[in-house]
Protein backbone atom coordinates (compact mmCIF):
# COMPACT_ATOMS: atom_id res chain seq x y z
CA UNK A 1 0.00 0.00 0.00
CA UNK A 2 1.36 3.11 -0.76
CA UNK A 3 1.67 6.20 1.81
CA UNK A 4 -0.99 8.03 -0.57
CA UNK A 5 -3.33 5.28 0.15
CA UNK A 6 -2.87 5.08 4.09
CA UNK A 7 -5.16 5.09 6.77
CA UNK A 8 -3.91 8.16 8.43
CA UNK A 9 -6.09 7.60 11.42
CA UNK A 10 -5.26 4.43 14.40
CA UNK A 11 -9.03 3.54 13.96
CA UNK A 12 -8.86 3.41 10.21
CA UNK A 13 -5.64 1.23 10.28
CA UNK A 14 -7.19 -1.29 12.66
CA UNK A 15 -10.60 -1.39 10.10
CA UNK A 16 -7.81 -2.13 7.15
CA UNK A 17 -6.33 -4.97 9.29
CA UNK A 18 -9.88 -6.26 9.98
CA UNK A 19 -11.28 -6.27 6.30
CA UNK A 20 -8.53 -7.66 4.78
CA UNK A 21 -8.69 -10.33 7.91
CA UNK A 22 -12.19 -10.66 6.76
CA UNK A 23 -10.98 -10.91 2.98
CA UNK A 24 -8.63 -13.74 3.90
CA UNK A 25 -11.68 -15.57 5.63
CA UNK A 26 -13.75 -15.20 2.69
CA UNK A 27 -11.23 -16.92 0.41
CA UNK A 28 -10.38 -19.43 2.58
CA UNK A 29 -14.10 -19.81 2.63
CA UNK A 30 -14.60 -19.66 6.57
CA UNK A 31 -17.27 -19.83 8.06
CA UNK A 32 -20.42 -21.66 8.90
CA UNK A 33 -21.04 -24.64 7.18
CA UNK A 34 -18.65 -23.28 4.51
CA UNK A 35 -20.95 -21.15 2.90
CA UNK A 36 -20.77 -17.23 4.40
CA UNK A 37 -21.78 -13.99 2.88
CA UNK A 38 -20.58 -10.38 3.89
CA UNK A 39 -22.98 -7.62 4.60
CA UNK A 40 -22.57 -3.96 3.21
CA UNK A 41 -21.53 -1.62 6.15
CA UNK A 42 -20.71 1.97 6.96
CA UNK A 43 -18.77 3.40 9.43
CA UNK A 44 -19.39 7.07 10.73
CA UNK A 45 -17.13 8.65 12.87
CA UNK A 46 -18.72 11.31 15.36
CA UNK A 47 -16.89 13.71 18.31
CA UNK A 48 -17.60 10.86 20.86
CA UNK A 49 -18.29 7.86 19.20
CA UNK A 50 -18.32 5.76 15.74
CA UNK A 51 -21.48 4.08 14.41
CA UNK A 52 -21.33 1.05 12.17
CA UNK A 53 -24.25 0.83 9.94
CA UNK A 54 -24.77 -2.89 8.28
CA UNK A 55 -27.65 -3.46 5.80
CA UNK A 56 -29.53 -7.00 6.91
CA UNK A 57 -32.90 -6.60 5.46
CA UNK A 58 -35.28 -9.19 6.48
CA UNK A 59 -33.10 -10.77 9.33
CA UNK A 60 -34.97 -10.41 12.50
CA UNK A 61 -33.32 -9.99 15.73
CA UNK A 62 -33.12 -13.23 17.31
CA UNK A 63 -30.91 -14.59 13.97
CA UNK A 64 -28.01 -11.95 14.50
CA UNK A 65 -25.35 -12.45 17.01
CA UNK A 66 -23.46 -9.65 18.03
CA UNK A 67 -19.77 -9.90 20.00
CA UNK A 68 -16.70 -8.10 21.20
CA UNK A 69 -14.25 -9.92 21.34
CA UNK A 70 -10.15 -8.89 21.97
CA UNK A 71 -10.95 -5.73 20.38
CA UNK A 72 -12.81 -7.55 17.45
CA UNK A 73 -16.23 -6.46 16.83
CA UNK A 74 -18.03 -9.43 14.72
CA UNK A 75 -21.82 -9.38 12.93
CA UNK A 76 -23.04 -12.51 12.14
CA UNK A 77 -26.38 -14.29 11.95
CA UNK A 78 -28.69 -15.88 8.95
CA UNK A 79 -31.27 -14.43 6.40
CA UNK A 80 -33.94 -17.30 6.52
CA UNK A 81 -35.93 -18.18 3.25
CA UNK A 82 -39.83 -17.93 3.88
CA UNK A 83 -41.93 -21.13 4.30
CA UNK A 84 -44.63 -20.39 2.21
CA UNK A 85 -47.26 -23.30 2.22
CA UNK A 86 -47.88 -25.19 -1.34
CA UNK A 87 -45.38 -22.66 -3.15
CA UNK A 88 -42.25 -23.20 -5.32
CA UNK A 89 -39.70 -20.92 -6.35
CA UNK A 90 -39.26 -19.94 -10.01
CA UNK A 91 -37.08 -17.53 -9.46
CA UNK A 92 -34.21 -16.33 -6.80
CA UNK A 93 -31.87 -13.44 -6.49
CA UNK A 94 -31.80 -13.40 -2.75
CA UNK A 95 -29.52 -15.12 -0.43
CA UNK A 96 -29.96 -17.18 2.53
CA UNK A 97 -26.90 -18.27 3.89
CA UNK A 98 -24.92 -17.26 7.18
CA UNK A 99 -23.20 -13.62 7.45
CA UNK A 100 -20.14 -12.55 8.89
CA UNK A 101 -18.72 -9.81 8.94
CA UNK A 102 -15.56 -9.06 11.52
CA UNK A 103 -14.05 -5.34 12.19
CA UNK A 104 -10.40 -5.13 14.28
CA UNK A 105 -11.52 -2.09 16.69
CA UNK A 106 -8.47 0.72 17.43
CA UNK A 107 -7.44 1.24 20.95
CA UNK A 108 -9.30 4.34 21.21
CA UNK A 109 -12.75 2.84 22.20
CA UNK A 110 -14.66 1.62 25.68
CA UNK A 111 -15.43 -1.54 25.05
CA UNK A 112 -17.68 -1.75 27.76
CA UNK A 113 -19.82 1.18 26.41
CA UNK A 114 -20.87 0.02 23.34
CA UNK A 115 -24.60 -0.23 22.83
CA UNK A 116 -26.43 -1.73 19.69
CA UNK A 117 -30.29 -1.70 17.88
CA UNK A 118 -31.91 -3.24 14.77
CA UNK A 119 -34.60 -0.91 13.18
CA UNK A 120 -35.81 -0.90 9.36
CA UNK A 121 -33.34 -3.95 8.46
CA UNK A 122 -30.50 -1.97 9.51
CA UNK A 123 -27.89 -2.29 12.40
CA UNK A 124 -26.65 -0.08 14.50
CA UNK A 125 -24.07 -0.40 16.19
CA UNK A 126 -22.53 2.67 18.71
CA UNK A 127 -19.12 2.25 19.45
CA UNK A 128 -17.91 5.08 21.88
CA UNK A 129 -14.88 6.85 21.72
CA UNK A 130 -12.07 6.67 24.89
CA UNK A 131 -12.10 10.02 26.49
CA UNK A 132 -8.38 10.85 26.04
CA UNK A 133 -9.29 10.71 21.95
CA UNK A 134 -12.17 13.20 22.43
CA UNK A 135 -11.81 16.69 21.38
CA UNK A 136 -11.98 18.62 24.42
CA UNK A 137 -13.20 22.75 24.98
CA UNK A 138 -10.61 24.38 26.37
CA UNK A 139 -11.57 27.31 28.73
CA UNK A 140 -9.79 30.56 28.22
CA UNK A 141 -9.27 32.56 31.52
CA UNK A 142 -7.90 36.51 31.32
CA UNK A 143 -4.11 36.56 32.28
CA UNK A 144 -3.53 37.69 36.06
CA UNK A 145 -2.32 40.94 35.33
CA UNK A 146 -5.30 41.56 32.82
CA UNK A 147 -7.77 41.02 36.43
Amino acid sequence: MTDKCKPRFPFFEELDKGLSMLVNEVLQGEGDSGTSTSVPLTIYEMEDRFQVECDLPGVSLEDIELKLENGVLEISGRRHRPKLESARVTHEERSYVNFRRRLQLGRDIQPEGVDAELGSGVLRVMIPKSDAVRSQQIPIRPAADER
